[in-house]
């Protein structure tokens, strides 16, 4: 049995956490559970765990001091897994550091996220054991840069990178590369063609060697970052070269071919792919993994590469903003704020305000406006006895009085008076 310690500062989630796996079908003990650093550090002297999940922000002494503290006295183990409050690009950062195996956050953590990680770091303390103390760690280390890039990519494939300077710190701190011609994503779906069924851990094993494979491949013809989606999806984001754009579909069929004919021949596993529209740059991947997204499910075994329509990424983000547009109309009623409408559309507010002021011919908050006087104006005229303090509020707007800020200042006159002039003259 491997020991595992607990340790954080709130007993709702140190009984929570506990109580989360049958944790001796992992083949875990819990050895201890401790409610700050300094105490977690005592208890890591006295008991010797293999496994220490820790939550970053404790009194005394944090996660991360506590980690280098033991890498510093008793080194490669334990190993740790980081719980955090929140996805925060600067505590991943430390955690590659410290050599994490994993940092979970509390908010969204399900079992299964936690089992996932609790056999990832049961494989990193047998393979520390089985290489012995003295020998460097590097699996350790690659193992978790990685992940942290796959979190990279997510992010960047759904338009939520907070900001160009958030944006430039990840890819300096990851390692990541963008300083080629053009950018595409490849989406590829594993279809097993074993007659045998596959038990769980075998099944994840198999995945995981498909996409060490798929990169190995793939870096054969181009640079790429793969990026593993779920259990049966990867994506590939492909680095091509100024001349390789200017033939993108024969270069992109070629790679795959060869890339689908290693993967059958080494794992008897076929490879269904959508790719995406290319890009010129790396802000734009975006587009390209959801032009990819499309039309993949169109890749079927008669038809197992498909591309994107060609279509420039201004149509595709123009269709984009004419959604939003749509939605902020459907729901003209309601307070629309950006965060609100980004969040509904899985952007980031600073890449929805981006897209919608390069595409949308105004700002985000200038076409809102310009929507809720038009429907204001008709609310106004269809109904001679709506009062203004009752259409500021069914529009969703803070006061009467700012809604007759804003009313003037776009029409060049109050409600009242526009009401006024709703009604025609007596002779």
């Amino acid at each position: 049995m491997m020991k595992l310690l607990i340790a954080d500062d709130e007993m709702l989630v140190l009984v929570g956490l506990t109580s989360m796996l049958d944790w001796n079908a992992l083949g875990i003990e819990i050895a201890g559970t401790a409610h700050n650093g300094s105490q977690t550090l005592e208890m890591i002297g006295s008991f010797s765990p293999d496994i220490v999940l820790a939550d970053i922000s404790m009194p005394v002494k944090n996660g991360l001091d506590v980690a280098r503290e033991s890498r510093e006295k008793y080194g490669k183990l334990p190993v740790f897994l980081f719980l955090t409050s929140y996805e925060d690009f600067s505590f991943a950062r430390e955690a590659v550091r410290v050599q994490a195996v994993d940092y979970l956050v509390k908010i969204s953590l399900t079992p299964g996220q936690l089992e996932a990680a609790m056999k990832k770091a049961v494989q990193t303390v047998q393979e520390i054991k089985a290489r012995g103390t003295k020998q460097e760690q590097p699996a350790v280390r690659s193992g978790t840069q990685a992940l942290f890039r796959d979190r990279f990519f997510l992010q960047l494939f759904n338009g939520r990178i907070a900001s160009p300077a958030a944006f430039r710190e990840q890819i300096s701190e990851l390692g990541i590369k963008f300083d080629s011609a053009c950018y595409a994503v490849v989406i590829c779906e594993t279809v097993m063609k074993q007659n045998r069924p596959l038990s769980a851990e075998a099944r994840t094993r198999l995945y995981a060697s498909t996409l060490q494979t798929a990169e190995g491949t793939v870096a054969k013809y181009c640079p790429c970052y793969v990026t593993g989606l779920d259990i049966k999806h990867f994506a590939v984001t492909l680095l091509l070269s100024s001349l390789q754009a200017g033939q993108y579909r024969d270069t992109v069929e070629a790679v795959l071919a060869k890339l689908r004919e290693v993967v059958f021949s080494y794992f008897s596993v076929d490879l269904y792919c959508a790719a995406g529209i290319p890009v010129s740059s790396p802000s734009d991947i975006t587009v390209s993994y959801r032009s990819a997204s499309e039309v993949s499910a169109g890749a079927v075994e008669r038809t197992p590469v498909v591309f994107a329509r060609a279509e420039n990424k201004i149509a595709y983000k123009d269709r984009i903003v004419a959604q939003v547009q749509e939605y902020i109309r459907s729901n003209i009623c309601r307070r629309l704020s950006l965060n609100d409408v980004a969040a509904a559309f899985g952007f980031t507010p600073n890449y929805l305000s981006q897209l919608f002021a390069k595409s949308g011919g105004t700002g985000f908050v200038e076409y809102v406006t310009r929507e809720k006087i038009a429907a204001a104006k008709k609310m106004l005229q269809d109904d001679s006895g709506l009062l203004v303090y009752e259409c500021a509020d069914r529009l969703g707007f803070e006061s009467a009085f700012y809604f007759s800020t804003v009313f003037k200042k776009v029409e060049g006159c109050s409600p009242s008076e526009y009401k006024d002039g709703l009604i025609p003259e007596q002779s």
